[in-house]
Order: C-alpha cells, then structure tokens, then sequence
C-alpha cells in the first residue's frame, strides 16, 4: 500500500511546560498515551501543520496548567492513512471481524461516548485500531502511524526535532 502524501510532516504536540521543558530542555521523551479512548490508538499525539490547534488543544486541556506547544519533524513512516478510501476499507473489515469476535465471544463491542456529538471518548475506534496492528495476519507491515484528518499519532515511528 502507498499513500500519496509526504512521508515527512510537521507535527505539533499540545502539552504542558513542565513537559515541554522535559523534552526541549532536557532531551527527554514525550510519553506515549494508552488510554482506551484515544481516538487513533496508543502513541504521542500530534496536530499537523497547526501550532494553534495544538496551543488550543493544550490552552483547553484540564490536565495542563501551563499550556506549551512542541514542534517535531516526523517520518510516518507506513501509516494508517484515514483520509484515503483503501484505509478506511481495511478498517472497516477489520470492525466487522471485531465485531464477529464479540458476538461469538458474548462480549460487548465497546463504543464511542461522550456528552459532546463527537463522542470523544472513542473506546470503539480505539480498540479496532489496536486490533489492527496487534493481530494482523502478517499480509501487510504494521501501520508506524495513523492519520485522521489533520492529526497525526505516532505509534513505533520517532518523532525527531523540536
């Protein structure tokens, strides 16, 4: 599989100054998040080419006191490209053999809540896109990346550059 768009991007972290002063200052490492919501699975989060979506993100934040805003350069790697037809179809297969799973299991499928129309808490697209890269059947490489809209979370891939 290929996508059309640059393997290179522009990435911004939304974040607070104590972790900003971490990773900048310090050299240290942003960490990954692994919470069962996160929209595009486990990895760093990114907005693309939007400093002042990310300074948004992190001015909005209830866990940040201090808003800072990191800039990386990052190679995707192969990435789960959501904005193109052939990825949406792979995951889509991926749901309803998730979904069969489940049902055979007698286990409920977890879903997208949240007060919001957005439902922002995406424990369902979470969990189909872990499934994805957890239990591929070795027919295509890993996804290093996955791509929604203009967000970016990098999962195995370094994010290099501040």
């Amino acid at each position: 599989m290929c996508s059309k768009l640059p393997r290179l991007v522009f990435g911004f972290h939304g974040c607070g100054q104590s972790v900003s002063d971490k990773v900048v200052r310090q050299g240290g490492e942003l960490d990954f998040s692994t919470n069962d919501y996160d929209w595009l699975g486990s990895g760093i989060y990114f907005w693309e080419n939007s400093v002042g979506r990310a300074w948004e993100w992190a001015r909005e934040s209830k866990q940040v006191n201090t808003p800072a805003v990191i800039g990386s350069v990052i190679d995707l790697g192969h990435r789960l490209n959501l904005t193109d037809k052939e990825y949406t179809t792979i995951l889509a297969s991926e749901h309803q053999i998730m979904e069969l799973e489940y049902d055979e299991a007698g286990i409920e499928m977890p879903r997208n809540v949240g007060k919001t129309q957005d439902k922002l808490l995406r424990k369902l697209d979470c969990a189909v896109i872990e499934r994805l890269n957890q239990f591929y059947d070795g027919t295509w490489q890993r996804f290093d990346s996955a791509r929604g809209l203009s967000r970016y979370q990098v999962s195995r891939g370094e994010a290099g550059g501040a």
